[in-house]
């Protein structure tokens, strides 16, 4: 199994939960489940919402996060959060 390198700042896309069979699913790059981290999604589409935190069994993914301050940090999405953020969900049939 090939090892994939983390970049300069510490880290890449990582995913969690069950597989859901995109190239971003290999198993090098699965993490354990987040439990209890926020949803940057739900945190940006209701954010007076108290809900939106990682649960055991969610699916997803974590990314780098340049957080303004001159700091990295880590952020987390739901799967249907992610693809809601990057207009994957608005595309057309076919």
């Amino acid at each position: 199994m090939t090892q994939i390198p983390d970049p300069p700042f510490g880290g890449n896309l990582r995913w969690f939960g069950e597989s859901w069979g995109a190239p971003v699913c290999e198993p090098q790059t699965h993490i354990e489940t987040p439990v209890g981290m926020p949803c940057a999604g739900h945190e940006h589409l209701h954010p007076d919402s108290r809900v939106g935190r990682i649960v055991e069994g969610s699916q997803g993914i974590t990314i780098p996060y340049l957080d303004g301050k001159g700091g990295i940090t880590t952020i987390a999405f739901h799967l249907a959060c992610w693809l809601h953020e990057v207009g994957a969900d608005r595309l057309p049939d076919g």
